[in-house]
């Protein structure tokens, strides 16, 4: 007699004869404990099987179907599973050290508290699986895929997952220290409070992933993808992230004391309480980060010139300069960010620096601009903001010839701040300046002759000529010399020039001290 068991599958009916006294067969029969152990099983069809308990240790079930099948409690180390269907299956609680379970198909399986430590789990599909406080220590799953499983509190230390298929999986609270996921898919992954110390990241995927909490300590995650994610309170002391990717990630109160995050992408990224002690973040990309309230900025090792800007520069030297336009505005606003943040924690030399630095940037964009064609300047959507005079006349025909006045008068005038006063953080240069304009003008009075004490020849030595020039730069005028009609002019230009630059030297000295 046939096996009564009815299957879930509509029309489908058991192969194998009844037990003698019972209407199921061996496999149906609800009985636990069943020795299978060492037993050739390849290929056998044991759907719905009931295998509570069983002992099938070192048993051979390649290609076997345990679809639906309860091994709750079994014990299968040693097992050969290669193949295997074992989805929608029970297998929480079993005893799996060591089975091969290469190609197996494990979908929607149920395997809580399951110990699979050092199996062989490659290009399995354990899509939608239960495995809550599993443990797969050592366990080998290369190109698997995880597609929404459920792993909470799993155990897989030193795992291989590399080119996993992991998206959506559910990791909250596993120990996946000294993992190996290089290029692993974890997009939309639940990591919150996961232990990951010493893990090999590299290449992975992680975008939109929430990882709050997280431990990534001593990682490596080069090249990896964390955009838009979730990593409020991570700790990443020590981590290698050269060239990881953090895009306008949730980044607050993260730990990135001693974590080199060289040529890392920082972008649009919330740094808030972030602290960044003996971090290293050359050439990393800042542009629109969040940095207030930012911790121990002072102890990283930044750039002094921004990786945009550096970009920027190679744009014009290739004659693409709407690209390098765009990079210099970004430039600026990273430069910006970081002087008021520094300048809000009273590292006022560190400000200046970036201060100066903002200034040479908006120089470059000027002249950048001024080799745009008058087409491209109205299209290009950063123009306006710095040329906000020539805008005003877009519609008029002159419009080109406006802004090329505009951009030539900011150009030089940038300049001119620059080698005056180091953009007005200077007083030395400014000091230096009023030396050089005196001692110009000194010059032209002597070799003119242009000064005289009254109606009778008069002669000017040269250290005649530079008190005047002293005399008349500070505008104290005692009236000893006179400048000879044909260099009244001269005199009064080195007037003017002295109370401008007197004023100007009052203001950058007054505005250091006053910070």
């Amino acid at each position: 007699m046939k096996c009564a068991h009815e299957y879930r599958t509509a029309g489908k009916k058991c192969p194998y004869e009844a037990e003698e006294g019972s209407e199921l067969c061996r496999w149906h029969v609800q009985q636990s404990g069943k020795r299978l152990s060492g037993k050739d099983l390849t290929k056998i069809d044991l759907e719905e099987a009931y295998l509570k308990g069983a002992d099938l240790s070192s048993s051979n079930l390649t290609g076997a179907r345990l679809v639906g099948a309860n091994l709750f409690g079994a014990v299968l180390e040693g097992a050969t599973l290669v193949d295997a269907d074992l989805s929608d299956a029970d297998i929480s609680k079993s005893q799996m050290r060591g089975v091969d379970l290469e190609n197996a198909k494990l979908k929607y399986c149920k395997a809580e508290g399951t110990i699979l430590a050092n199996s062989n789990l490659q290009n399995a599909d354990l899509s939608w699986a239960v495995m809550r406080e599993a443990i797969l220590t050592g366990a080998r799953l290369p190109y698997a895929t995880l597609l929404d499983a459920s792993l909470v509190n799993a155990v897989l230390l030193h795992a291989m997952l590399e080119n996993a298929t992991m998206r959506g999986v559910d990791l909250k609270g596993a120990d996946m220290q000294v993992a190996d996921m290089r290029g692993a898919d974890l997009r939309g992954a639940t990591l919150d409070g996961c232990n990951m110390r010493g893990a090999d990241l590299r290449g992975t995927d992680l975008k939109y992933a929430s990882l709050e909490g997280a431990i990534l300590a001593n990682s490596n995650l080069q090249r990896a993808d964390f955009a838009r994610a979730q990593l409020k309170n991570v700790l990443v002391q020590s981590t290698t992230a050269q060239r990881a990717n953090f895009r306008e990630c949730d980044l607050e109160n993260a730990d990135f004391s001693d974590a080199n995050l060289d040529k890392a992408n920082l972008r649009g990224a919330n740094l808030k309480g972030a602290n960044f002690d003996d971090a290293i973040l050359t050439d990393a990309d800042l542009f629109n980060a969040k940095i207030e309230g930012i911790q121990n900025l002072r102890y990283a090792a930044l750039d002094d010139v921004s990786i945009t800007e550096r970009l920027a520069d190679e744009n014009v030297r290739k004659g693409e300069h709407i690209a390098a336009l765009k990079r210099y505005d970004e430039a600026i606003a990273t430069y910006l960010d970081l002087k008021n943040h520094f300048n809000a924690a009273g590292l006022y030399e560190k400000s200046s620096e970036y201060y100066i630095h903002e200034w040479t940037v908006r120089g470059k964009l000027e002249r950048t601009a001024l080799r745009l064609d008058e087409g491209q300047l109205k299209a290009n959507k950063f123009v306006p903001y710095h040329f906000p005079f020539s805008f005003k006349y877009r519609s008029n025909r002159l419009f080109a010839s406006i802004l090329q006045l505009e951009g030539w008068t900011k150009w030089i005038s940038n300049k001119l701040f620059y080698l005056i006063s180091n953009y007005g953080q200077s007083p030395l240069r400014v000091l230096l300046t009023s030396l050089t304009i005196i001692f110009s003008y000194t010059f032209i009075y002597w070799l003119s002759g242009g000064i005289t004490t009254g109606p009778e020849t008069f002669v000017p030595t040269f250290a005649e000529s530079l008190y005047f020039s002293v005399v008349t730069f500070t505008t104290l005028g005692y009236g000893d010399f006179h400048p000879k009609p044909s260099i009244q002019l001269v005199a009064i230009s080195e007037a003017f020039l002295g109370a401008f630059i007197i004023a100007f030297f009052v203001v950058v000295v007054s505005r250091r001290l006053i910070r």
